[in-house]
């Protein structure tokens, strides 16, 4: 039996429990109150409590409203590491969200001695070895670089593995390992065997943290029981166990040098989108596009498309699946004419309401969709930054009529931060937008949305999202 500690909770992993399957969760998750700093175990006058913080994305400058919900480490130099006042012991799952500020170099010790890094050049780096002095320091780099811009939330989801842990039919049973590490929402290393500085049954740190530079933010820090791992026994069924046995090769689609266009289903908040296409490129800021709404669906940093259920057998589902860590966006048409500026915007255009004339594919690759709606041409063009930190689209809609807005974005807030920046839904993403549009935020039943009215644009609409 393991335990997991905390200085308000004890509470037992129980390991025979009935109905569990191999590595399945043993209990609800146990959260971690942020209310003041005796959420660690010695506080430094860096770090302070918040109910909200945001940072410039390109200064770094922070700002934050005193309070609960949110663990800051304010601006500034600091080599003094903090420890959770949580402590906790055997294999476990460790969620929270954390915001990096531009420039900053924190660290993240799981159980106080395994360092993650959060920034730089590579956030997601693992050090094997706890020993700092150690010459022979190794290192596990992320697979993919899916980390977020400056000053937007980021989740991460560790499953550790203490020394035993791993089952005896894996060849590193007697060492620690990180099972699993997910950067929001993305496998970035799997099965990373750490050199062991004792056993943690007696309890460590939960977590500590390190900012030697700049500011840095945690929330709903949450951690759980594993149950030990166990052999999976095959079917006996001789056909069923045919299909146990049965690897298939991940078909996997990248862009070479120049933007790649793929025609697709694709599931889209639970149901299947029939008409889009989904446009990988070099720089990895990809996106996907719905040509029958004229809605861009999603956006994402790192590998392109999983094409496995379109390309392997027969492809009976059709469908593509994002690699990389998937900003979602709504997928609501781009384009409405309202009554009046309470009138709902619609979830759909009718099939028939839309004619749809296709893209075109100018010299660098970048394509530009052009549909006819409600009397109005109008002319999608989504091009990509190089360094892969934006999408811009542009839209020119000829002879707009009265009423005709754009719908830039929705979510459940969406903040300015500047007269031309916003942050939305709970800082997820970005968009910069030229101060001069006219862009307006509104509440509706469900958050706000962020719309431009297209006639005081001239029929020009232009913005960026970052993330």
């Amino acid at each position: 039996m393991n335990f997991l500690k905390s200085t308000a909770v004890l509470c037992a992993v129980c390991l025979s429990g009935s109905g569990t399957k191999a590595g399945m969760l043993l209990q609800d998750s146990i959260g971690v109150p942020i209310t003041g700093m005796d959420v660690l175990a010695q506080a430094t006058p860096k770090w302070t409590t918040a109910s909200a913080v945001t940072m410039d994305m390109g200064t770094g400058k922070v700002n934050y409203e005193q309070g609960a919900g949110i663990l800051l480490h304010k601006a500034g130099t600091d080599d003094t590491p903090v420890a959770l006042a949580a402590k906790a012991s055997g294999d476990m799952e460790v969620n929270l969200d954390f915001m990096v500020s531009a420039g900053s170099d924190p660290v993240l010790y799981f159980l106080g001695k395994y360092p993650i890094t959060l920034g730089g050049a590579h956030p997601g780096t693992v050090e094997m070895s706890p020993h700092a002095e150690n010459l022979l320091l190794r290192k596990s780099t992320p697979t993919d670089n899916v980390a977020k811009a400056p000053g937007l939330w980021q989740h991460l989801k560790i499953r550790y593995r203490s020394a035993g842990g791993n089952g005896a039919m894996t060849k590193g049973a007697d060492k620690p390992s990180f099972e699993a590490i997910y950067l929001n929402g993305v496998l970035i290393h799997q099965q990373v065997y750490l050199d062991a500085e004792g056993d943690n049954a007696a309890g460590e740190p939960l977590l500590s943290f390190l900012c030697r530079a700049g500011s840095v933010a945690f929330r709903n820090i949450h951690y759980r029981g594993l149950e030990a791992l166990k052999e999976p026994t095959p079917p006996a069924d001789p056909r069923a166990a045919r299909w146990f046995y049965r690897v298939t090769n991940p078909i996997i689609l990248n862009p070479d040098g120049r933007p790649y266009l793929l025609r697709s289903f694709l599931m889209f908040e639970g149901k299947k989108r029939m008409f889009t296409i989904s446009v990988g490129n070099p720089g990895h800021s990809n996106f996907s596009y719905d040509m029958k709404q004229g809605a861009l669906l999603q956006v994402w940093r790192g590998r392109f498309m999983d094409v496995t259920d379109m390309w392997e057998a027969r492809g009976e589902a059709q469908t593509a699946t994002p690699l990389g860590a998937v900003v979602t966006l709504t997928g609501k048409p781009a384009l409405a004419v309202l009554a009046n500026d309470t009138d709902r915007w619609p979830d759909t255009i009718a099939f028939d309401a839309m004619h749809n004339k296709g893209y075109s594919i100018d010299a660098a690759g970048i394509p530009t969709f052009a549909y006819e709606f409600a009397g109005m041409e109008v002319s999608d063009h989504i091009a990509h930054q190089a360094d892969g930190s934006s999408l811009e689209r542009t839209l020119d809609i000829s002879n707009p009529v009265d009423g005709a807005n754009c719908l830039v974005a929705t979510g459940k807030t969406i903040r300015q931060l500047s007269k031309d920046l916003y942050a939305i839904d709970d800082q997820s993403y970005y968009v910069r937008i030229g101060k001069q549009s006219g862009a307006t935020v509104r509440k509706t039943a469900d958050g706000e949305e962020l719309i431009v009215p297209v006639t005081k644009n001239g029929g020009h609409v232009s913005y960026s999202l970052i993330w």
